[in-house]
């Protein structure tokens, strides 16, 4: 007997509301004929999928740049007249990513048994998120394939730039920032206590300064173990905190009040709600449906939930601007800019227009940012090199009076 597996589906009644829920089957052909036998049109369907580390998956990432090529190439090739399954085994014979590749060959497969590209793609959704699924759907029920992946790639496309100007941004730092865990971690463990002896031999009261550096290089030379246990601890706890709902919920709120960062982080959940908006608005998914996407899309807790509050409404009959501007972490720029969308019927162009000013805006975010790391680096690293010297040169120069 097969073993079952749990599946877990977004499907439109015939009236079309929005159903959710969940069901077992042997396989993925056998839960999407199991919804539509309740005379549901199925609009997701995925598997439940256990908690798993893929080592070789941290090496061999599927980035934006990569499904933007994909998008790009079955687009081309679809329009030019290509059989979709014949298409899919081009493409992956072509494209170098291993994750990538094999996905692509899988969903051959599976189009080739039958199911559709959409319904294909929902088994990768560590590689094709909800937005890249329902935009598919969307253009195999209008029979515009071709052109919502042309589109797709090209928001694809400014989305990975955009994460590379945030990747960009971070380098500079975090690499100051190991390089000073790095020295500072030799500093106490090998030339400190070389410079206790000499100091103990010398027989002189030392300033507080060099007590406290040698007391915390023994500590570290005896306890390192410990040091490293409290902070693998911390850090699991921390994150297991933050994975909480009142821990994420908390975290987020935490991060948009930061200084600069703040403002950064944002203008960076505008953009990528802004651009998601527009794929979907554009390519004719349903507003509620778009929002629920949207929602999933979003990694601040604050705007998932602000989204998933306004989908509420929205289904109750109010207008999208009402929830977004009672949400005070919505910039009142947007709810009015969605308003005037509402009542002129054009809201894929406005959020257009708002991609783009925010694109804009998180990249002056990213400037600022960047131009503060530079000096606010310099300052940290001139105390700690102040204190480390202080800590050093002083009881040298008391030997050498006494002397």
């Amino acid at each position: 007997m097969a073993e079952l597996r749990k599946y877990f589906y977004t499907a439109k009644t015939e009236k079309g509301q929005i159903e959710k829920g969940d069901l077992t089957a042997a396989n993925l052909e056998l839960a999407q004929k199991a919804v539509e036998d309740k005379g549901l049109i199925v609009l997701s369907l995925e598997e439940e999928t256990g908690w798993e580390v893929n080592l070789m998956s941290l090496f061999n990432r599927v980035s934006a740049g990569d499904k933007a090529l994909f998008a790009r190439q079955l687009a081309t090739m679809v329009s030019a007249g290509y059989n979709l399954t014949d298409a899919l085994k081009v493409i992956g014979g072509q494209t170098k990513n291993r994750t990538l590749k094999a996905a692509i060959e899988e969903i051959a497969s599976d189009v080739e048994s039958g199911f559709s590209l959409s319904t294909a793609m929902a088994k990768h959704r560590d590689i094709f998120n909800r937005v890249f699924i329902a935009v598919v759907r969307s253009g195999e029920a209008t029979g515009r394939l071709a052109e919502v992946l042309d589109e797709m790639a090209v928001e694809l496309e400014r989305d990975y730039e955009f994460s590379s100007k945030l990747r960009d941004a971070m380098i500079y730092p975090v690499f100051i920032l190991i390089a000073m865990i790095i020295v500072g971690a030799l500093m106490m463990t090998k030339v400190i206590p070389q410079l206790k002896s000499i100091f103990e031999g010398a027989n002189i009261e030392l300033p507080w300064t060099t007590r406290a550096v040698i007391g915390t290089s023994n500590f570290l030379v005896n306890w390192w173990w410990l040091v490293l246990l409290v902070l693998a601890a911390a850090y699991f706890l921390l994150r297991a905190y933050i994975k909480s709902p009142a821990g994420n919920y908390a975290w987020s709120k935490i991060k948009l009040r930061l200084p600069v960062f703040g403002k950064l982080i944002e203008n960076s959940e505008m953009t990528r709600m802004t651009l998601t908006f527009q794929i979907l608005a554009k390519t004719g998914i349903p507003l509620l449906e778009a929002i629920n996407i949207t929602a999933d899309t979003m990694e601040n807790e604050i705007y998932k939930r602000g989204l998933k509050v306004a989908s509420s409404e929205v289904e109750r009959g109010v207008p999208f601007s009402v929830p977004l501007i009672k949400n005070s972490y919505i910039p009142a720029m947007i709810s009015q800019m969605v308003s005037v969308g509402e009542q002129t019927g054009k809201i894929d162009e406005i959020f257009d227009k708002l991609s783009s000013h925010y694109l804009g805006e998180t990249d002056r975010s990213l400037k600022t940012v960047a131009s503060l790391i530079e000096p606010l680096t310099i300052v940290v690293l001139g105390i700690l090199v102040g204190i480390m010297v202080f800590a050093i040169i002083v009881p040298i120069y008391n030997m050498s009076s006494a002397i």
